[in-house]
């Protein structure tokens, strides 16, 4: 019997310890999953603020776009009037034809 309490002493003390083995790893582990968790809360953050950040430029790139093509549109509509203009005064001229003066003449 003598045997068996020195066992039951030995695997007592070796639970024991194997109990303050794992409490540590565990309180090691929790450290660890803190600071993880921490990191991650942080990256979250600025995934966010860099995704606001793109979400902005792409508002910005649209406006852009849209101002530049109305830009375009008044541009091809200028080109016209000024096509239209251009060809209305060429035809007075053919009417009106040039002297040598640079006037206008009726008779010519």
């Amino acid at each position: 019997m003598g045997q068996f309490m020195e066992w039951t002493d030995d695997h007592v003390q070796e639970v024991s310890s194997d109990m303050k083995t794992l409490k540590e790893e565990n309180a090691l582990q929790a450290t660890v999953i803190k600071s993880l968790s921490t990191n991650l809360s942080r990256i979250w953050e600025e995934f966010e603020e860099t995704n606001r950040q793109l979400n902005s430029i792409l508002e910005e790139q649209k406006t852009v776009r849209r101002d530049s093509r109305n830009i375009q549109n008044k541009q091809e509509v200028l080109e016209k009037e000024f096509d239209h203009f251009y060809e209305k005064e060429e035809q007075e001229d053919n009417f009106f034809p040039q002297t040598n003066q640079g006037e206008k003449s009726i008779t010519q």
